[in-house]
């Protein structure tokens, strides 16, 4: 909850999707909260809860904002953060988890969803990404805009956005609830082993299986979404290098396709062994380029 003398955002519950072993973890009463609200903090915290994990033997749930950015590398700017009630960083740790049944898959809840942009706006927006993109000041951005909307349920909406999607999180707290949903991974740390999978590239599915297997083969041929993909690729490696052993970045699939429930997606993955941290991890690959476009700070 908000303290409003403190502004401190606890997650009295959460429901995670753990990715190696496909199951729903459900997890109550954390032990600690620890979050950041100025960038001079994120690092710092973010250690400690490292440290807290490893020593303890902790699981950690929470979220970091994209307004962190700066608090990794000092020379990527975001607007900012003063206005939010949100922490830059936020985890509950917990000690005890519970596997529990995924969310029911529910569709058609028909949730009114406004755009905050106008269509002018967003028009003119789009005008100048292009002028930059026709100026090689960058060479691809990932253009997002908010919505808002009235929900009497929040947990009816994750069973829609979670329907499906490998990595998906439900963080509920007294003024926040936070519904998150993807089909990518950022990056996953296994022992030494560090991956990423950056996606670019999407077509619709098709209910006709004849068509849908046409959609995927037009999106595998697909130069121009294979050109979007490896610019994405390429800087997740030139990322992972920086904390990477020498000599053991790879490829190990590029412009692979995967169905998810509507949509074909274009994905590939890049490997490395690293001996780093997790917030060595972050400084170097936080945000994601997928999330940003590329040259990354000018995106």
């Amino acid at each position: 909850f908000i303290e409003r003398c403190q502004l401190t955002l606890i997650i009295e519950s959460a429901l995670l999707h753990h990715y190696k072993s496909r199951e729903w973890l459900s997890f109550e009463q954390p032990v600690a909260v620890l979050h950041a609200r100025k960038t001079a903090e994120v690092l710092p915290v973010l250690r400690e809860i490292e440290a807290r994990v490893e020593a303890e033997q902790l699981t950690a749930v929470g979220f970091i904002t994209y307004e962190a950015a700066s608090g990794f590398d000092a020379s990527l700017p975001t607007h900012s953060s003063a206005h939010s009630e949100l922490p830059l960083i936020n985890f509950a740790l917990f000690r005890t988890a519970q596997v529990v049944q995924p969310p029911p898959r529910e569709f058609g809840a028909h949730q009114l969803w406004r755009f905050t942009e106008s269509v002018e706006d967003y028009q003119q927006t789009i005008g100048r990404i292009r002028e930059l993109i026709k100026a090689g000041d960058v060479y691809q951005i990932n253009y997002t805009t908010r919505l808002q909307g009235v929900l009497n349920n929040p947990q009816q909406l994750f069973a829609e956005v979670a329907a499906g999607a490998p990595f998906g999180a439900y963080l509920e707290g007294d003024s926040h609830t936070i519904v998150s949903a993807s089909p990518e991974c950022f990056f996953s740390l296994d022992g030494n082993t560090l991956y990423s999978q950056p996606m670019k590239g999407t077509v619709a599915r098709e209910k006709d299986p004849a068509s849908d297997r046409a959609q995927r083969d037009w999106l595998s041929a697909s130069t121009k979404n294979r050109a979007e993909n490896l610019m994405i690729t390429d800087m997740v490696r030139n990322d992972l290098s920086r904390v990477a052993e020498r000599g053991s970045v790879k490829t190990s699939e590029l412009f692979a396709t995967e169905g998810y429930p509507t949509v074909w997606q274009m994905t590939s993955k890049v490997e490395a062994k690293t001996s780093a941290s997790i917030a060595d991890i972050f400084s170097e690959l936080f945000p994601a380029a997928s999330i940003t476009g590329a040259p990354k700070r000018a995106a």
